[in-house]
């Protein structure tokens, strides 16, 4: 009987999360013995050294070991105009190109080989959008909350095109987990601010922003990722369903090939 996603494959949407085209039919997976999914996470970008394929399986629900890992898999991304760039094998289950580089406006296609399977997915890389400034603003602390800075992000969005956006912040190691994902819908051709909520940053803290501008398949995959990992955590009643995916045949994962923008801010030691 079809009960949804296990609880480990929402563990694992939730590694998603923290980590980083529209196939709308869904994978549903059995919560006991259920087959092992294919699971595919990769990124390119137009920054040199930035460009990753993960490799991994979905594992049954009474699994008590880590999420196996693919090895041994012929990965590549290919262009319209040049030589494929070839992903090699850095790490169990990480593959790994340090001079791939995109450029926007061009297709890529990502192809997985392994086992006599071959998963394909295509994404079109987006005209950057660049930050304008970054802004940082004091909250006092509540018993909600811890008192502290935020970030306060301003852009400015082309007017000629459509665009989606997913926002990061990072402090060393440290990665929001929230997913900062919006589109133009409302803002068209407007100065975007936005409010980058989560854990508050110190004074004399550092955090870097990225502004990545996405497709609409990686756009709706973490869109639909989030959607799912919300229901998860939530205790929301209605069973969830796998985030929509641009692989076929149809696997976890996605493939994006995001242009991306980064600035950096340094927290004041007093608060204005």
């Amino acid at each position: 009987m079809k009960t949804g996603p296990s609880f480990r494959h929402i563990l694992f949407l939730l590694f998603l999360l923290i980590v980083l085209q529209a196939c709308e039919e869904r994978v549903q997976i059995d919560l006991r013995d259920a087959e092992s999914v294919p699971v595919i996470e990769g990124v390119l970008t137009d920054k040199r050294g930035n460009a990753f394929v993960k490799l991994s399986a979905t594992v049954d629900y009474f699994h008590t070991g880590e999420f196996p890992v693919i090895s041994g898999a012929d990965v590549q991304i290919l262009r319209d105009e040049g030589a494929p760039f070839v992903m090699i094998e850095e790490s169990p289950g990480l593959y790994i190109n340090y001079v791939a580089r995109g450029i926007p406006g061009q297709k890529y296609t990502l192809r997985v080989a392994f086992e006599g399977e071959v998963y394909t997915g295509v994404s079109t890389m987006p005209s950057k959008v660049y930050i304008d400034s970054l802004v940082p603003e004091y909250f006092e602390g509540t018993r909600f909350s811890e008192e502290g800075f935020l970030v306060h992000c301003f852009f400015t969005d082309p007017a000629e095109q459509k665009n989606y956006y997913r926002l990061r912040v990072l402090k060393g190691n440290f990665q929001s987990n929230f997913y900062y994902l919006l589109d133009d819908r409302l803002n068209n051709g407007m100065s975007i601010h936005y409010f980058l909520f989560g854990k508050p940053f110190l004074p004399g803290d550092t955090a870097v922003v990225e502004l990545m501008n996405l497709d609409f398949p990686t756009f709706d995959y973490y869109n639909s990722l989030s959607s799912v990992v919300a229901s998860s955590t939530q205790g929301m009643g209605t069973t969830p369903a796998n985030p929509n995916s641009n692989l076929f045949p149809e696997v976890l994962g996605y493939f994006g090939a995001l242009a991306v923008d980064r600035d950096t801010i340094v927290f004041p030691d007093h608060p204005e």
